[in-house]
């Protein structure tokens, strides 16, 4: 059984999860062969591919994120930490899973600890060594260093 903590607003605990959880509705019944019937779960799945969400639990119940909400993401402890526009969320998944499902949509992990959505940075600047930090859009008070491994592919990317 999974087992849920909730501290100062924050959800702990959440199952590494993907892809459609309920089963399809049809809006008028179909009154033709089963190709009329694969139609909505094409439609369920072309939404899936435009629209993404993540599911993150919150209060004993799951709330959907869509993906271009989410700021930034962070390791900590076993799971991440999804930063969004309006929260924080604690979600029981690696970062690597996350980083290949939100990679087609724009996230780039910049360290081994940190996943960011490329359309969030608002500033870029030198850190230690030859390295970069950068500040993300409603985090501005919040410095995210980039990894040198990853710092030429970044630069590549941003046409920097």
């Amino acid at each position: 059984a999974e087992a849920y903590t909730f501290a100062d607003g924050k959800v702990t605990g959440g199952e590494k999860s993907g892809g459609l959880a309920q089963n399809q509705e049809m809006d008028e019944p179909q009154e033709t062969g089963a190709k009329d019937t694969e139609k909505p779960e094409t439609e369920v799945q072309q939404a899936a591919v435009t629209a993404p969400r993540i599911p993150v639990p919150v209060n004993h119940s799951i709330r959907f994120l869509d993906v271009p909400q989410i700021v930034y993401a962070e390791t900590q402890g076993r799971g991440i930490l999804l930063h969004t526009r309006t929260g924080s969320y604690e979600v029981n998944q690696l970062l690597g899973d996350l980083e290949k499902k939100l990679q087609p949509y724009g996230f780039f992990r910049i360290h081994k600890s940190y996943l960011v959505n490329l359309k969030c940075i608002t500033e870029m600047f030198p850190w230690t060594g030859n390295g970069l930090a950068m500040k993300l859009k409603g985090y501005e008070n919040t410095i995210l260093p980039v990894g040198r491994e990853r710092l030429k592919t970044l630069k590549q990317i941003l046409n920097i």
